[in-house]
């Protein structure tokens, strides 16, 4: 029950608050995920056999796998390095229906593979497979009291290309 009450916390210190934010290296949070374990794991299991067998193949194999790590390891971070989100105004809705928050997603690459949504458990993930020039998307938000709704907080994240790394980031529109 203590991690419930200092969660707000957590996601205070994580996100930025502010009408448009583009993602750089200060904002977006990358880490490996379990298939990206297993295979730094497995890497280190080959280098050892390797070493112990005196064998350069399995060596070679290992820096080979090593060489696969670190590039999907730039490719997932620059999949979204350099996006930039702008929220708009908002239409009026009505109490206790859902609402459609929209939001601008522009970028001067191709950038695929990107997943948004509130943070909340009632709202699910919208996928957006391919990002060029400008994209206006809208995030669903369920079930709201009456009065001004200030958003939560956004929650994205990307694991392209070849998801051994899953690269996350917070963002809190005005």
């Amino acid at each position: 029950m203590q991690f419930v009450n200092q969660k707000k916390w957590f996601y205070k210190k994580f996100y930025k608050k502010s009408r448009r934010i583009k993602l750089g290296f200060k904002n977006i949070y990358i880490f490996p995920n379990l298939f990206g374990i297993y295979w730094i794991l497995t890497s280190i299991f080959i280098y050892i056999l390797g070493v112990n067998l005196e064998n350069n193949f399995t060596i070679f194999i290992c820096y080979l796998m090593i060489t696969v790590l670190v590039i999907s390891l730039f490719l997932t971070h620059f999949n979204i390095h350099g996006l930039e989100l702008t929220s708009i105004n908002q239409k009026v809705n009505f109490a206790n229906s859902k609402i459609n928050y929209q939001i601008i997603l522009n970028t001067q690459k191709i950038r695929n593979n990107i997943k948004l949504k509130f943070l909340n458990k009632e709202n699910k993930f919208i996928f957006i497979d391919k990002i060029e020039n400008k994209l206006i998307k809208s995030l669903p938000i369920y079930v709201k009291s009456r009065g001004i709704y200030n958003p939560e907080i956004i929650y994205g994240e990307s694991s392209s290309p070849l998801s051994l790394f899953n690269c996350w980031f917070y963002w809190r529109p005005v």
